[in-house]
């Protein structure tokens, strides 16, 4: 199960999550710091921890309130991978025949030869 840990301090490393969450050095494949644009050009920055097992996962969920680094509270949740919204669209979308009158009615890419 994976975690989010979201509300990162701007200057907080992976080894800081490893730290706070009581991990050795071996397992630093299992936290990530991620950072991503916002529209408005502001830098986001979340951590993710692959929990090596449920009772783990649960566990680190159970300390939500109490998860603090550089003394500044997280927000701890289990991860949701977004999907974008043409991910919902049906897969056979262009099979099915339009239902309104056709506006274009000479396909633009095929040239005809001119009548001599």
């Amino acid at each position: 199960m994976m975690i989010f840990l979201g509300n990162l301090p701007r200057l907080a490393r992976e080894q800081d999550l490893l730290a706070m969450l009581n991990l050795a050095e071996s397992e630093r494949h299992r936290v990530r710091i991620v950072k991503k644009l916002t529209r408005s050009g502001e830098m986001v920055r979340f951590g993710l921890f692959q929990a090596r097992t449920d009772q783990q996962a649960r566990k680190t969920l159970q300390q939500n309130s109490e998860l603090c680094l550089q003394s500044q509270p997280l927000i701890v949740r289990e991860f949701v991978k977004r999907v974008a919204g043409n991910d919902r669209r049906r897969p056979d979308w262009r099979q099915i025949p339009w239902p309104q009158a056709e506006r274009r009615l000479a396909e633009r890419r095929i040239i005809e030869k001119a009548a001599a």
